[in-house]
C-alpha cells in the first residue's frame, strides 16, 4: 500500500489541485462556493495509487463520496481519448508533412483525399504545420519549406 505524505505538505498539494482545476469538480462541472471541494485519487492509495499530482483531481463532497466505478471511468475515458486524439493528430500531421514533401505540392483536397480526413481536420494540420514553419502556401497549393 502506498504511503500518503506528511499533512503539512498534502495541504500545500491540495491547494494546488484546487487551483489547478479552477475549483470545479472534475466530474460533475459544480464549482465553489456552491459546494464542498475535496481532492480524490483517481487511483486510489489502497489500490497502489500515489499523491502525484496527475493522479489527483478536484471533487465535489457527493462526487467523492458517491462515486462509483461508472463515474470514474467516464473521466479516465474522457482524458485517454484526449491523449489519443493528440498522438493522432501528430501522427497525421507528420503523414501530411511526408506526402507533401515527397509531391511537387498538394492542394487542401488532395490532402484530403489521399489521407481520408475531413476538412476541418486537414485545416487544422495544415495551419500548425504552417506554424511551425515546416510549409507554405504558393496558389493553391501547399509546399515544404525544407
Amino acid at each position: 500500500m502506498a504511503k500518503r505524505m506528511d499533512l503539512k505538505g498534502w495541504y500545500k498539494l491540495r491547494w494546488q489541485i484546487l487551483e489547478r482545476d479552477k475549483y470545479t469538480c472534475r466530474y460533475c462541472g459544480q464549482s465553489a462556493p456552491d459546494i464542498k471541494l475535496e481532492v480524490d485519487h483517481k487511483v486510489p492509495l489502497v489500490d497502489g495509487g500515489t499523491d502525484d499530482p496527475d493522479n489527483l483531481v478536484a471533487s465535489c463532497w457527493a462526487c467523492n463520496r458517491g462515486k462509483n466505478g461508472l463515474r470514474q471511468s467516464i473521466v479516465l475515458r474522457r482524458e485517454k481519448k484526449n491523449v489519443d486524439l493528440n498522438i493522432s493528430l501528430n501522427n497525421r500531421r507528420k503523414q501530411v508533412l511526408q506526402s507533401i514533401v515527397e509531391s511537387s505540392g498538394l492542394t487542401n483536397s488532395e490532402i484530403q483525399k489521399e489521407h481520408s480526413i475531413t476538412e476541418s481536420n486537414t485545416g487544422v494540420i495544415l495551419r500548425r504545420l504552417r506554424l511551425a514553419g515546416k510549409i507554405e502556401k504558393i496558389g493553391n497549393k501547399w509546399y515544404s519549406k525544407s
